[in-house]
């Protein structure tokens, strides 16, 4: 929401399809670690911060 980003454009710029992005924000999917780091990367942070 920060970074004023619809979830189908988080999705294309980590690479996703949205459903599947939606799933993520859901807590419907396990993410891996390379998800993790996609999704860190579209939104330019470090997966790390996801953790604190």
């Amino acid at each position: 929401m920060k970074k004023k980003l619809t979830q189908e454009i988080l999705a294309e710029k980590a690479g996703f399809h949205y459903k599947y992005y939606q799933k993520v924000e859901a807590g419907t999917v396990n993410l891996t670690l390379d998800s993790i780091e996609r999704i860190a990367i579209a939104l330019s942070t470090r997966p790390k911060n996801f953790f604190k």
